[in-house]
């Protein structure tokens, strides 16, 4: 323990205490464990990181303000994706319950397809959108005594295990609320797309203190793995990163730009995004991991 807001931490994959410290982002020191964990160490305290989570966070700091700048518009079509991607894997539609489920646009499209649904939210603000939407009770912990064990078909958690201060035992925690042979879906930014920068403090999914945790493949197999589940598949998102720095190339000639991109957009999508994204998906770069993991019986 550094002082009342910061703390040392072990490697939370392989305990060690010793790590190589890359450089500092924001004032926090950000450091690798030989096993390929990348996190922020000392850490803040688990007040500073749940107050990170205010009004602000959703409406401008979200995602860097890059794609949309305000989150509460962003209807984000990862929503489907995902639900496509657990309906094919998932033994039924039965209970859902998303972790870190934000204003609730996942679980209203859950919902819409006949999924009975439940979430969880730390944000108290987040949380009060999602009642408001969903017109129902938002769990503010997994300790809360109304989830009950094996209870669920399907848990997911996009974009949630880079900001807990110790995902090892989030995971735990996730493991009893499914039901045998249950599915966990778990999205987080792909480490490895930081080796296309010149630092990997470079790389836009650095942000600390809400981002503590950095995951490639082989890292978020072995933790998930540790932890009570089996890795059934993993896949790449979008190559957001080339398309963006591309894109920012292009919003220099934005007046030409919106005048001929009716015309131009189907040509880019067909000459520039797909191949960029076959190359991605190909290569390990992808901009998200997607992680499809089934529960361990006999944990």
């Amino acid at each position: 323990m550094l002082n009342g807001n910061l703390r040392e931490v072990r490697c939370n994959l392989c305990g060690s205490d010793k790590y190589k410290i890359l450089g500092k982002k924001n004032s926090y020191q950000i450091v690798s464990c030989a096993c390929g964990l990348v996190y922020v160490n000392p850490q803040p305290s688990e007040e500073l990181i749940k107050n990170s989570y205010n009004e602000q966070y959703f409406k401008d700091d979200y995602n860097l303000g890059k794609g949309s700048s305000n989150y509460l518009e962003n209807e984000d079509v990862s929503k489907w994706l995902l639900l496509d991607l657990l309906e094919k894997i998932a033994p039924k539609k039965g209970k859902l319950l998303d972790i870190g489920c934000a204003v609730g646009y996942l679980l209203k499209a859950a919902e819409e397809r006949g999924w009975q649904i439940d979430g969880v939210e730390i944000s108290e603000f987040a949380r009060r959108l999602a009642e408001q939407r969903l017109n129902k009770k938002i769990f503010t912990s997994l300790k809360d005594p109304e989830i009950k064990v094996d209870s669920y078909e399907a848990v997911t958690a996009s974009e949630v295990i880079e900001h807990v201060s110790d995902p090892a035992s989030f995971l735990k925690s996730i493991y009893p609320c499914l039901k045998e042979n249950g599915i966990l879906i778990v999205t987080t930014p792909n480490l490895k797309n930081a080796e296309i920068y010149q630092t990997i403090l470079d790389w836009e999914c650095i942000i600390p203190p809400t981002h503590l945790y950095h995951f490639n493949k082989q890292t978020i197999t072995k933790m998930l793995e540790q932890n009570g589940f089996k890795v059934i598949s993993i896949t790449y998102g979008p190559m957001n990163i080339f398309k963006g720095k591309i894109n920012e190339q292009v919003s220099n000639w934005k007046r030409i730009y919106y005048k001929v991109k009716p015309l131009i957009e189907p040509v880019k999508k067909i000459l520039l995004d797909a191949p960029i994204s076959w190359y991605g998906k190909r290569a390990g770069i992808g901009e998200t991991l997607i992680v499809v993991a089934k529960k361990l019986e006999n944990y």
